[in-house]
C-alpha cells in the first residue's frame, strides 16, 4: 500500500494515491514515522487535485505528532 500512495502520487495518480494511504494509514503504518512520512505525501495528493483543507489538515496532523514527539523526547 505505501508503495502504491507513492508511486500513484509520483506518476500524477492521485486520487489513486490517496485511496492507497487512506487504507495504509488506517491498517498498517503502526509508527509516527511511517504514518508521518503517509500523511505528508497523501497530502501533497490532496493539494493537486485542489483539497487544500485536506491537505493542511493531514500536514497538521503530522505536525502535532512530531511535536508531541520532540514533547515526549524532551521529558526524558
Amino acid at each position: 500500500m505505501g508503495r502504491q500512495g507513492f508511486f500513484g502520487w509520483f506518476n500524477d495518480n492521485y486520487s489513486d494515491s490517496i485511496r492507497a494511504y487512506d487504507e495504509y494509514i488506517k491498517c498498517f503504518a503502526k509508527t509516527n514515522s511511517n504514518r508521518a512520512f503517509a500523511l505528508t505525501i497523501r497530502g501533497l495528493a490532496k493539494e493537486s487535485i485542489g483539497d487544500i483543507q485536506g491537505a493542511c489538515d493531514d500536514w497538521n496532523e503530522v505536525m502535532e505528532r512530531v511535536e508531541n514527539e520532540l514533547r515526549g523526547n524532551l521529558r526524558k
